[in-house]
């Protein structure tokens, strides 16, 4: 089905992809975090499980195995090895290092007896001719018991190690103390809880007969690939996450760069000293510059300078900064750029003493974020009453 091919080719790509985004990391290191070599053998094994059981794949892989019916058992054994780098991770980060060495090393042996046992199982059913053409969507006409026992050992196996991924991740998710962090292993909670299903599903198909195990079969499959995309995910996402915030960061700041632009510009036309730097065009301020936040910084430092500088044209009533809407601050602006254009007399305008009330005050660059925010509506005012006079004209 076109469903679980874009899904086994998803989860092929991005956890090849995971792999060799990991593998820089290990090699800056003369001896890895065993957590660092724990999840970069999970991408591997997670992406070549993937990727050799694609349709487009399986046959050319099952060629140079020399037995089309090896491919399930590679597959098999990626998907244990996978399981037991989950363990290893999660012991690493949720143990002091001594009980997570001792616990990562109880997993590996625990997972490396069982692959063993299946390729000794399955050496045995070839031997036997009890097998032929092994593939799980058609175990049910196999009728070998060897089988049985070997597809029951593969599903207990997973069983066990996605019940202390989801028990580990749930854990390690409380513990973490950053977002994009709690969200992947929240994700993993998820996704092994599917592969947990899945491999209970598997259990109901050894024991079922009849053709409604055909939907249980497909039903299997489903939560399999949900999950085992789900499992990549969260274990990705804390990586390329923050750098979603980033550039999420980024575009808010150009954004809010370019829309106090009109503001600063009216300003900087009343007190061209206000600005450090002289202006760039129109067209070059579509250019984003390279220290934005510095520029958007300024350019908030400069609008405040602007509206000091006001106050020689201008007389403040007594109006508290809480009550004071920025509608009424862009329309107090525009109304003492006016009367310098004019070079008339103070007039009674609230020309707002900016930083005190809307803002951090403290004129540093990390708290520069809530009079960014009030700066903006008062810009958009601003730039309303500016659009207004122009249609009007």
């Amino acid at each position: 089905m076109v469903v679980f091919q874009v899904l086994e080719w998803t989860c092929a790509c991005a956890g090849l992809s995971a792999f060799a985004h990991t593998v820089p990391a290990l090699l800056r290191r003369r001896r890895p975090r065993p957590a660092t070599v724990a999840l970069s053998a999970y991408f591997l094994c997670s992406g070549v499980s993937f990727l050799i059981a694609l349709d487009a794949v399986a046959p050319a892989v099952g060629r140079a195995l020399g037995d089309p019916d090896r491919v399930s058992l590679v597959v098999h054994l990626a998907v244990l090895a996978l399981t037991a780098a989950q363990q290893v991770v999660l012991a690493h980060w949720t143990y002091p290092p001594a009980r997570a060495a001792r616990r990562a090393r109880g997993w590996l042996v625990a997972f490396g007896a069982v692959s063993i046992v299946l390729v000794v199982l399955f050496a045995h059913l070839k031997a036997r001719q009890e097998v032929s053409g092994i593939e799980e969507t058609n175990w049910r006409q196999l009728g070998g018991g060897g089988y049985t026992v070997y597809l029951c050992l593969l599903f207990g196996a997973l069983a066990v190690g996605q019940v202390e991924t989801v028990r580990l991740s749930w854990r390690y998710a409380r513990m973490a103390n950053r977002t994009w962090l709690r969200r992947g292993m929240a994700a993993v909670v998820v996704g092994g809880s599917l592969c947990l299903l899945y491999s209970l599903l598997g259990f109901a198909e050894v024991a079922g007969h009849g053709e409604a195990m055909a939907k249980v079969d497909l039903l299997r499959w489903l939560v399999g690939d949900l999950g085992a995309a789900l499992e990549i995910f969260g274990w990705t996402v804390p990586t390329w996450g923050r750098r979603l915030s980033a550039l999420a960061g980024w575009v808010g700041r150009y954004r809010a760069y370019r829309r106090l632009r009109p503001l600063w510009a009216a300003l900087y036309e009343a007190s061209p000293a206000i600005a450090l730097d002289p202006p760039r065009s129109r067209l070059g301020e579509l250019v984003p510059p390279r220290d934005l936040r510095y520029r958007l910084y300024r350019r908030v430092i400069e609008i405040r300078d602007g509206q000091l500088a006001l106050r020689r044209c201008a007389t403040a009533p007594d109006v508290a900064d809480g009550e004071r809407r920025a509608e009424d601050e862009a329309a107090a602006l525009w109304t003492a750029l006016r009367a310098r254009q004019v070079g008339g007399a103070p007039v009674a305008v609230g020309v707002p003493d900016v930083g005190d009330a809307h803002g951090d005050g403290g004129g540093d660059l990390a708290g520069i974020d809530g009079e960014v925010t009030w700066l903006l509506r008062v810009a958009d005012s601003f730039a309303s009453l500016a659009n207004g006079v122009n249609r009007g004209g």
